[in-house]
């Protein structure tokens, strides 16, 4: 297995009138801008996983100075709602969203990784395999709430989307989400699977 990793300069960025599903229009996947990316390879599978924040606007907000914020666990205890998306251009292919539901818990699995990630609000960690991206988006506003996220359950939405969705033949899907062990705390996130 191979890991490489890459730092990406601060990129242009040309935002585009578009909506996607659940997905604030404040982070759609293309006014996402690359802050870094990997690659793990495993089974003859090349995974690329990135961040990415949500725009130019907030990449360059979060190179100045802020108080540290509290982190809080978004993988426990949410109730998902899985919504299709259709008509919004093309989908990835079912069998690249398969072959990424199986590779990414080998990768992670052989690379020694924790059990789950921290995305700042306004950011997004990507998993891509061929045509299939699934993405957790962190949509707090800047200054919010950092979030952890478990791998599991990118694999669980994953699945579900992949299964409820794509497999069927639509464009992608997004969740929504609710935690009640939170309340009063409001997180707001967003996990997406699309055309990579």
């Amino acid at each position: 297995m191979k890991t490489t990793s890459t730092v990406v300069a601060f990129l242009s960025f040309a935002s585009l009138a578009f909506a996607y599903g659940g997905v604030s229009p404040s982070c759609q996947a293309q006014d996402r801008v690359l802050v870094k990316s990997r690659t793990l390879s495993v089974d003859g599978h090349e995974i690329q996983i990135s961040t990415k924040a949500c725009s130019a606007d907030v990449l360059e907000a979060s190179r100045r100075p802020l108080a540290k914020r509290q982190v809080f666990d978004a993988c426990e205890g949410e109730t998902t709602t899985y919504t299709c998306v259709t008509n919004e251009g093309t989908g990835p292919l079912e069998a690249d969203c398969a072959a990424l539901q199986t590779a990414l818990p080998a990768a992670l699995a052989n690379e020694g990784n924790p059990s789950s990630f921290e995305v700042p609000p306004q950011f997004a960690e990507e998993f891509s395999l061929g045509t299939c991206l699934w993405a957790f988006i962190n949509e707090n506003p800047v200054g919010g709430a950092t979030l952890s996220y478990c791998y599991v359950g990118v694999e669980v939405n994953g699945e579900n989307l992949d299964e409820s969705c794509i497999v069927p033949g639509d464009t992608g899907g997004f969740t929504t989400v609710s935690n009640p062990n939170l309340n009063p705390i409001v997180l707001d996130w967003t996990f997406e699977v699309l055309h990579s």
